[in-house]
C-alpha cells in the first residue's frame, strides 16, 4: 500500500480485512471495500464489466460489485461492495456436529448453484483471462490447459512425483474420458471455503473472487472444487470431502465419481505452477493426488 493509496483513501494497516493473491482488502465506510491489486497490469477493468455481466441476477447469495477502480502512482484499485457474512474458512474451525453438515450442505448447494448464473459466450474455456484459452470443446480445453500448466511445472513435478510421465499419460486419458460437449455454463473455478462468505444462519450470503480460473464448461467441476479444495484448507480434511462426496453421489448419481476423479487430475497439474512457490501444503496436495492417480 503506498502512501498516495493511504492519503486518497485514508487506510492504514489496521483497516486491512484480507489477503490473497491478487489483492490486500481494506474495509472503507458505507458497505464497501478497497481492493489494492498486486500487479500494476491488473485486469480489473475486465473483471468489472464481468460483474455488470452478473448484476441483477440472484442465485441465492450475494455476487461481487466493482463500484469505482483505477490506479494510483501505479497503483491498481478497486472499491467494491462489501460482501455479508465471514468466509466459511474462518467458521470451519468453530463448527462441529449438526451445525458443521448443515454449513457444508449449503457450501456444496453454493457451488451448484453458480452454474444458473448466465453469460453468453460461444466457446468453452477462459473467461477472464488474459489472453483466454479457449477451444470448441471441453476436453480440448482442459487437454489444453493441463498441458499450459505442465509445460511450467512438469521439471519439479518429474523429481517429485513417482512414475511421472505414467502420470501424466493416465491424466490425459481421464480428461479426454469426459463429455467433449456440454452445456455451457458458469464455472467459478475457484470455489473454495476462503472464496465463499456464510451468514450466521450457515446459509452462503455471498461468492468471492471469479478470476483467471473462472471458464465457460461443465457445472459439476465447481461441484467437485468444492469436495477437493476442502482437503487442502488447515480446518478442513478427508472427513469433510468424504462427507461432500457422498452428499454429491446422493444428489447427482454414482457417475459422480468419474467426474471427481477426472476433475482433481485435472487442478493437480492445474494448480501446481501456483503452489510451487506460494503454497507449500498446496503443492503437497498436488504432488500427493498425482502419485495417486491409477496407471495402467
Amino acid at each position: 500500500m503506498t502512501d498516495a493509496v493511504v492519503r486518497r483513501f485514508g487506510v492504514t494497516p489496521a483497516d486491512r480485512i484480507g489477503h490473497g493473491g491478487d489483492a490486500t482488502v481494506y474495509a472503507l465506510s458505507g458497505d464497501r471495500v478497497l481492493r489494492v491489486l498486486h500487479s500494476p497490469a491488473s485486469p480489473i477493468a475486465r473483471i468489472a464489466a464481468f460483474y455488470d455481466e452478473l448484476a441483477g441476477q440472484d442465485p441465492g447469495f450475494a455476487l461481487p460489485r466493482v463500484l469505482e477502480h483505477g490506479e494510483i502512482d501505479g497503483t491498481a484499485y478497486s472499491i467494491d461492495r462489501l460482501m455479508p457474512g465471514r468466509p466459511l474458512i474462518d467458521m470451519l474451525p468453530e463448527l462441529t456436529g449438526d451445525l458443521r453438515r448443515r454449513a457444508l450442505d449449503a457450501y456444496l448447494d453454493g457451488a451448484g448453484a453458480i452454474g444458473t448464473l448466465r453469460i453468453e459466450r460461444s466457446l468453452y474455456g477462459e473467461v477472464l483471462a488474459d489472453p483466454p484459452l479457449q477451444c470448441s470443446t471441453w476436453t480440448a480445453f482442459l487437454l489444453d490447459r493441463a498441458a499450459a500448466a505442465l509445460a511450467k511445472s512438469s521439471g519439479r513435478l518429474a523429481a517429485d512425483v513417482a512414475d511421472f510421465d505414467e502420470v501424466v499419460t493416465a491424466v490425459r486419458g481421464l480428461l479426454a474420458s469426459l463429455a467433449q460437449q456440454v452445456e455451457r455454463r458458469l464455472v467459478h473455478g475457484d470455489y473454495f471455503p476462503g472464496n465463499v462468505m456464510m451468514g450466521d444462519d450457515l446459509a452462503v450470503s455471498g461468492v468471492l473472487d471469479f478470476g483467471t480460473l473462472t471458464v465457460m464448461g461443465d457445472t459439476a467441476m465447481d461441484v467437485a472444487s468444492a469436495i477437493i479444495f476442502i482437503e487442502v484448507v488447515p480446518a478442513g480434511g478427508p472427513k469433510d470431502a468424504a462427507y461432500l462426496t457422498a452428499l454429491a453421489v446422493r444428489t447427482r448419481g454414482t457417475t459422480f465419481v468419474e467426474l471427481l476423479r477426472a476433475y482433481r487430475a485435472y487442478y493437480a497439474l492445474r494448480l501446481a505452477p501456483y503452489a510451487e512457490a506460494d503454497d507449500p501444503r498446496l503443492y503437497a496436495w498436488c504432488v500427493r493426488t498425482l502419485e495417486a492417480i491409477e496407471r495402467t
